[in-house]
């Protein structure tokens, strides 16, 4: 399995240059929702974490790594995203390498978004139950705890479409 994230990754840094895509083009509706992951992730200090006590649907559920270049454009505009949106935003690693804490939270620090506790998927156990093949992979989560839908790959996250979708989806209860 690391070795298709990796393989994911490459592609996407390839793909690094393309333009954003539209919310209605990058947009993957999730038929039918599913309930929001319930594995567990690890912090950067080690301790295990159930994802469903960092989540408070609505939310947005990120999977990024720090080494993937498409990943380091998109975060800081999913962030603003979600801050615009009103909604919660968890940022979880796939980042395996074995200094992934210490480039995460550099990162994260760099571009204010140190907030939460970064959380991370060793396993990669959580991918898989979302079916993530590339990264970055947004799965959107409504305000009764289901994945609705989800974006992989480059979106323009200020594109009115997504604060549309947000307040008309996402957070109706």
């Amino acid at each position: 399995m690391r070795w298709i994230v990796i393989l994911c990754g490459f592609i996407a840094a390839l793909s690094g240059a393309a333009v954003a895509q539209p919310f209605a083009e990058a947009y993957r509706p999730a038929e039918p929702p599913v309930a929001a992951p319930t594995g567990v992730a690890r912090t950067a200090t080690g301790r295990a974490l159930r994802i469903a006590d960092r989540l408070e649907p609505p939310a947005m559920l990120v999977l990024w790594a720090e080494w993937c270049p498409v990943c380091r454009a998109e975060l800081p505009e999913i962030a603003a995203a979600a801050r615009r949106a009103g909604v919660g935003l968890v940022l979880l690693s796939v980042d395996t390498r074995e200094d992934a804490e210490a480039r995460t939270a550099a990162f994260l620090g760099a571009h204010g978004m140190a907030d939460g506790e970064a959380l991370f998927d060793d396993a990669l156990s959580l991918a898989r139950a979302l079916g993530v093949t590339g990264i970055p992979h947004v799965a959107l989560i409504d305000g009764t705890g289901r994945v609705v839908g989800r974006v992989s790959g480059r979106m323009d996250w200020r594109d009115p479409a997504f604060d549309a979708y947000v307040h008309e989806v996402l957070a109706a209860d």
